[in-house]
């Protein structure tokens, strides 16, 4: 409409000027009315060029501020593809590549020549080579462009494990013409790892989620549970337990996740472990030396015997007694006589190895298991004992004191393969030492 009406202006000026000349022509010959008739059709016709002028200057304008919102449209349509996360292919109907972004690129690894060819065929066969199914890939595309009217969601499944939601339109104007295709594809399992649970574990533990995820959606693993330490929405750290179970709605691949903060079950149950600790220690320790007892010695001695007969190695007894040691409590007393016990016991931590096994056997009697260490050895290591302990000073309030031990030392397999025989036969050595005057090592005969 404007454009006609500026072409009838654009006349009307154009004949304004020549009845202009014509008439003023005619007026210098003529009366003054002719000459006053060509000075108004001479206004006439500037005003009709004015008139034109405005409407192209106004048309001029109007071009500009839709080729400038055009192009405002175009740049917030390519920063949405660009930033969106799904990947995204936009084909012609002649195979022609109108528009993708750089996540479809990288999602099925597209060459970037191939990519810029600008040719949707290569980039087809080159996709279908990476699916589970490449032919019925293709066959499912072809079918979608050869529909201008269908528009399909479904999953496509490739060698790698990986699982791609694809969503495909066809791009129809307003008038009904058909423009072409847009495909858009989500990686699901990259879709599925940005939910939230994922990010509701520490740092360190974030990975113990999504592999778990990983697995559970790749198929490799059922259900079962899992822990990670987990941030509270306060802000503090807390334990936490997960399930993770696959499950299949109608063809779609699902994965339901449920997890509970478990802290106070880890505290209680961490307790208790500490607790069954104390407990065990105090069953198994002599309260006095902190040297095990006559019990862990019932349990452990079995063990270390049927260990150095499969090994085909020694293993030593020294049976340890200190001298006259009623004599101590009568003279001192008790108090004095603990403190000698004690003393005698951080003695033979300090001449004992890590393997050895260390108790006090019952009294003033204690009993010293040697793992691989021989008779020979064993009377050596016995002989230190008693000159250390001969030679220390122990005192009680104000006064100092001396203290003497006897030592009897029996061996496997020279003295017996029974680890009560061992025992006596330890026995009897310490009971030969006493009778042959006290703070002196014998060894069984054997």
């Amino acid at each position: 409409m404007s454009d006609s009406f500026e072409h009838w202006l654009i006349l009307g000026m154009i004949l304004g000027l020549m009845g202009e000349l014509m008439l003023t022509s005619f007026a210098r010959w003529s009366h003054d009315v002719n000459f006053t008739l060509a000075y108004i059709l001479r206004a006439a016709c500037h005003l009709c060029a004015f008139i034109g002028l405005l409407f192209n200057m106004q048309r001029l304008f109007s071009e500009s501020l839709l080729h400038r919102e055009l192009a405002l449209k175009n740049i917030i349509l390519a920063t949405q593809q660009e930033t969106s996360q799904d990947a995204i292919l936009i084909v012609d109907d002649n195979d022609n590549i109108l528009s993708y972004n750089r996540h479809f690129v990288d999602l099925l690894a597209i060459p970037e020549e191939m990519i810029r060819n600008g040719d949707d065929r290569p980039v087809l066969a080159y996709a279908a080579g990476q699916m589970a199914n490449p032919e019925e890939f293709v066959a499912g595309v072809k079918a979608l462009y050869g529909n201008k009217t269908k528009t399909s969601i479904d999953e496509i499944h490739l060698k790698d494990g990986t699982i791609i939601d694809r969503y495909s339109a066809p791009m129809i104007g307003a008038d009904g013409e058909y423009y072409g295709r847009a495909w858009y594809l989500r990686d699901v399992i990259d879709e599925v790892l940005r939910l939230e649970p994922a990010h509701t574990a520490v740092d360190e533990d974030r990975a113990i989620i999504t592999g778990i995820m990983r697995t559970r959606l790749a198929g490799e693993e059922e259900e079962g549970k899992f822990t990670f330490r987990g941030r509270h929405k306060f802000g503090t750290v807390v334990n936490v337990e997960g399930r993770c179970a696959r499950m299949n709605f109608g063809g779609k691949i699902a994965l339901m996740l449920i997890i509970m903060d478990i802290t106070e079950r880890i505290r209680a149950e961490l307790e208790v472990q500490t607790l069954q600790a104390r407990l065990r220690e105090q069953a198994i320790r002599d309260p006095l030396t902190g040297l095990f007892n006559r019990r862990y010695l019932d349990e452990v001695i079995i063990s270390e015997m049927a260990r150095a007969e499969r090994g085909g190695y020694p293993l030593s007894l020294v049976m340890c007694d200190i001298d006259h040691f009623k004599a101590v409590n009568d003279t001192y007393g008790h108090l004095a006589g603990d403190e000698v016990l004690r003393a005698f016991s951080r003695l033979i931590k300090q001449y004992s190895r890590g393997g050895d096994i260390i108790c006090r056997y019952g009294g003033e009697e204690f009993l010293l298991v040697l793992p691989g260490m021989s008779r020979e050895r064993a009377v050596e290591r016995a002989e230190q004992l008693r000159l250390a302990f001969a030679a220390a000073l122990m005192a009680h309030d104000a006064t100092i004191m001396r203290a003497t031990a006897s030592f009897g030392v029996a061996s496997f397999p020279e003295n017996g393969h029974e680890i009560d025989g061992l025992i006596t036969a330890a026995d009897k050595a310490l009971y030969t030492a006493k009778q042959a005057g006290r703070n002196r090592v014998m060894k069984s005969v054997a």
